[in-house]
């Protein structure tokens, strides 16, 4: 009996001497540890001082097997990394930062100009928008939405660059210039999308956006009335344009004088070609067609109050002098319109048309004709009864 308690008196000895050790043991591993911590977070903040980057990368990651990672020692490799030009490893780090806290302005900051700079806008997107939920405001990160959307533009992924773009361009505390540019780039957009509706939404917006560019927004609008079929519109905006650009009032006349031709509206195509012989009156050619309207309209008196402002420019203008004397034929007045087309004849390209009108009025002589008044005299009849 005395025996057995002596035995179970050395093992219980024996455990608690084991046990003594093992805690003097892990006391010591927590020194050394903790005293590890403190030797490569000193060696990490100096050589951060030094701007030794190679340094940094070495102690903290050296520290990193003494202590749980944290977001902190992350993001110092990953600056270092950056600063070495090693791209992979900064990333690395700065994707572990932003796992352990997610709110980390300068990580997702980082992480998302490394992913820009990979062509990834995807990706960068998922960093930028925590930034900009705590400040949607901020110009500075607005601009690096921007350049998102222009990522996604470049690599023809237009639904993903109209995604940012219309948002910004809703956003007021971006410039009233830069907002104008933006739902420029939208309308452009749009309309290589095929979608004209929304590309003349998109242009009717820019109008109230800025006085800026304008005029270019008027002439794209045209061209997305006339495409979506909205020909009143067209009309009204090419009206528009006459008044506001005025160094390109004739270009805008003739397209309403097309756009009246194609619709069939005489109306329309009267506005177009009075403006343009008013834009540009001595082009007289212009002026000959807008009398020729009139003709074909019945409006005698119209078309000679356009030949008189012609002539008035240019006296021997032998297109107009021919459709004068045209007119004059058919109001009875043979002898006038005989004037006028024989001033025509000095201009050769309109000699042949201007004689054979001479001719229907005055018919040219047989040669039969011509021998017996050569015989007879000017005075003969033609008729030799003797």
């Amino acid at each position: 009996m005395r025996i057995l308690f002596v035995r179970h008196y050395i093992l219980a000895a024996a455990a608690m001497a084991l046990l003594l050790s093992s805690a003097v043991e892990a006391q010591e591993e927590a020194v050394v540890k903790a005293d590890s911590v403190r030797k490569y977070r000193f060696l990490g903040k100096t050589s951060r001082d030094k701007k030794d980057h190679q340094a940094v990368v070495d102690y903290y990651t050296e520290l990193l097997k003494y202590q749980e990672p944290d977001r902190r020692t992350l993001y110092y490799i990953g600056r270092a990394h950056l600063a070495l030009g090693a791209q992979a490893g900064a990333k690395g780090a700065f994707l572990e930062a932003a796992a352990l806290d997610s709110a980390h302005a300068n990580t997702a900051l980082s992480l998302y100009q490394i992913f820009s700079s990979e062509s990834k806008p995807d990706s960068g997107w998922v960093f930028l928008k925590r930034l900009l939920e705590k400040k949607p405001n901020d110009t500075r990160l607005l601009g690096f939405r921007r350049a998102l959307g222009d990522q996604h533009r470049r690599r023809a992924n237009a639904e993903a660059a109209l995604f940012h773009y219309e948002e910004l361009a809703d956003h007021r505390a971006i410039a009233a210039e830069l907002r104008a540019e933006l739902t420029e780039l939208i309308a452009v957009i749009y309309s290589d999308l095929g979608d004209a509706e929304a590309a003349l939404a998109w242009r009717q917006r820019l109008l109230g956006e800025t006085g800026t560019h304008q005029i270019e927004t008027l002439r794209k609008m045209v061209d997305l009335q006339l495409e979506t079929g909205d020909f009143d519109a067209a009309f009204a905006t090419l009206r528009e344009l006459t008044i506001s650009d005025s160094a390109g009032r004739y270009s805008h006349y003739l397209r309403l004088a097309e756009l009246g031709e194609r619709r069939g509206d005489e109306d329309i195509r009267l506005v177009g070609l009075e403006g343009m012989a008013q834009v540009q009156p001595d082009d007289l050619e212009n002026v000959a067609t807008l009398v020729q309207f009139h003709i074909q309209a019945g409006d005698t008196d119209a078309a000679m109050q356009w030949i008189g402002k012609g002539l008035g420019r240019q006296s021997g203008h032998a297109h107009l002098l021919i459709l004068r004397g045209d007119l004059l034929w058919e109001a009875g007045k043979a002898e006038d319109a005989v004037a006028s087309f024989e001033s025509a004849l000095a201009d050769p390209n309109w000699e042949a048309v201007a004689q054979q009108r001479i001719w229907q009025i005055h018919p040219p002589e047989t040669e039969e004709e011509k021998l017996r008044r050569q015989f007879f005299g000017s005075d003969s009849s033609g008729d030799d009864d003797r």
